[in-house]
Formats: structure tokens, C-alpha cells, sequence
């Protein structure tokens, strides 16, 4: 069918994006990595059939689970790909029974490792590996440089400034991180990171974490953001922790550079007045108008869910 396409892209032989998801290698080793988990003969490729003939990348049926690839270029807003489109994607296959997750093509070039632990982990095959309980470890503050090796190496969004961190040490080695910041003053905090040694099946471990934050520091409120791609809404830790639901935020967006759309690029950095004193674009243009002049389009995320944990519950 009809597509449109950049006179860059067609200089550099780019075809149908379409197809080109069909052939993506990144989208491959994906398939091939859940077929070592789960069987060939349990996962569907590119299935049309769950949702009127639009596409689930990879499907695994039994369980009830579904992954999107996602290419930065043919997810951006260049090619058609609104602010509720992967939202709405899993909207419906949440009322087909599936959970779909997506994965942006920079999380897969930049964070490989920690990407398909984060799969191995949603497909619940986790077993061989060994058990760490929370109540056999010790919690203690950390700097920012211990707390940054960890986190870039285990969070997809590696590092977050914080107030403080702490450490979990089971048998005197780190195995999991959580990062705090001051919001408002010493009584409303905002629990910025959490990542585990994945390694290891971490049990009790963010639970342990979160009641000594509590205990030392006597917060009122303490809120939290997790990532509606990859969150259960009801089954997840920040529950198990105390948090209630607070409120469902709607999808965000960043920016790709359509020429060499590697990573997404917060949109912090395209302010009007930053792209009018760094590229001397007239501020009488639009955001929109500025970044599509430089040659960026906006692409979007899922949401994010806002958790809550008050002194009084």
C-alpha cells in the first residue's frame, strides 16, 4: 500500500515500513529468545487475528501474552502513529484477554541484557535461578557512584538523581537498589529508582527496602511512577508495598531525529526558547513546527500510572 516516506530514507534505499518491521533483526531475536523460553509451537508471529486483522508482533497464546516491537522511525508521529496509538493497542488486547507490552527499539540497542530478563521474567521462567529473601539482608545507604554502577547495568532507564539511596547486601554483595528524592520537604519524598540483581529471584527484597526508608525517615506521602507498558495496574509491587493507585496519567511523548533515530530524546531539550537561541528559529513558529524544520517527530509513549503511600494508609 501507500507510505509515506523521507527523500533521505529513499536516497539511503529505504522501503515499505511495513515490511521492514517484518525483517527486523531486532524483532527476530526477540522471537527466537521467547522461543527458547516457552517452545516454537507456543508463539505466533505477526497474529492479525486478535485484533481485526492489525498486527500482534509476537503472541504467546496460552499464556495470555503479547510483545510489540517497536522501530523508532515507524512509530513516530511521521508515520502515523498518534498519541493514543500503542495506548489503544493495549486497551484492546487487554479486552481480548491478552497483556501486551511494547518495546522501543532503543531500549533493545542500549539495555539487550536487561530487556529480556525483564520478558524471562513476564513469562514467569525465572526458576533455575537462585532464590535471595529479604529478611536474610542487610539495608544500608550508598553514594550516588555505587548506586549509579548498579542501576546503570540493572534499570532499563539506568541512573536517577536522588536524595539518597540504599543498598540490599545479601552475603556482602549488592542486590538491589532503591532511590529516593525530596519533593517538597522532609516529610513528601518521591521513590525515584528500584532495580534488582537479575541474576538472582529477589524475594521481600523491595518491601525490606521500603519499610527502612520509612522507619529512618518518618515520610507523610511518598508517590511513585511506573511505566503503563510494563505495569500491571493492580498486581505489582508498589501495592504490595502500601501504595494505592492514585491516577492514570496519558501517553507523553519524545522526540527521534528521523535521520538517525537511534534513541528518543526527552522533550526538555526542544523548548521553544532553547531551539530559538541554539538554531535561531523565530519564536512566532510552534514547537511542532521548529522540530519538524530540524527534522524530529514526536513519538509516544503509554502512560504512566501515579502511586501514592500516605503515614495514615
Amino acid at each position: 500500500g501507500e507510505f509515506s516516506q523521507l527523500a533521505y530514507d529513499h536516497l539511503a534505499e529505504h522501503g515499505c515500513p511495513s515490511c521492514a518491521q517484518i525483517d527486523s533483526k531486532p524483532e527476530q531475536e526477540i522471537y527466537d529468545y521467547i522461543v527458547s523460553l516457552v517452545g516454537e509451537y507456543n508463539v505466533e508471529r505477526h497474529n492479525r487475528k486478535i485484533l481485526d486483522k492489525r498486527e500482534i508482533d509476537i503472541l504467546i497464546p496460552s499464556l495470555g501474552i503479547g510483545f510489540e516491537y517497536n522501530g523508532l522511525r515507524w512509530h513516530s508521529e511521521e508515520f502515523g502513529k498518534d498519541r493514543f496509538y500503542h495506548l489503544k493497542k493495549i486497551e484492546e488486547c487487554k479486552s481480548k484477554g491478552i497483556k501486551l507490552y511494547h518495546i522501543f527499539e532503543d531500549e533493545y540497542l542500549f539495555h539487550k541484557d536487561i530487556l529480556l530478563n525483564k520478558i524471562r521474567h513476564i513469562l514467569n521462567i525465572s526458576q533455575e535461578l537462585p532464590k535471595i529473601y529479604g529478611r536474610k539482608c542487610s539495608i544500608e545507604e550508598v553514594d550516588k557512584e555505587i548506586a549509579k554502577e548498579f542501576l546503570d547495568v540493572f534499570h532499563i532507564q539506568g541512573y536517577g538523581k536522588s536524595t539518597l539511596f540504599l543498598s540490599c547486601k545479601y552475603d556482602n554483595k549488592i542486590v538491589g537498589v532503591m532511590g529516593f528524592r525530596k519533593t517538597n520537604n522532609n516529610a513528601e519524598w518521591e521513590l525515584t529508582r528500584f532495580a534488582t540483581d537479575y541474576n538472582y529471584i529477589c524475594c521481600g527484597v523491595g518491601s525490606k527496602m521500603f519499610n527502612y526508608f520509612i522507619k529512618k525517615y518518618n515520610p507523610t506521602i511518598v508517590k511513585s511512577f511506573a511505566d503503563r507498558r510494563w505495569s500491571l495496574e493492580e498486581d505489582n509491587l508498589y501495592i504490595k508495598m502500601g501504595f494505592k493507585l492514585d491516577e492514570v496519567l496519558k501517553p507523553d511523548y519524545r522526540y527521534i531525529n528521523l535521520s538517525k533515530p537511534k534513541e528518543r530524546v526527552h522533550k526538555f531539550n526542544f523548548r521553544k526558547n532553547t531551539l530559538n537561541i541554539r538554531y535561531g528559529l523565530p519564536l512566532s513558529m510552534t514547537e511542532s513546527e521548529m522540530t519538524k524544520k530540524l527534522g524530529y517527530s514526536k513519538i509516544w509513549d503509554c502512560g504512566l500510572y501515579r502511586y501514592i503511600w500516605t503515614k495514615n494508609g
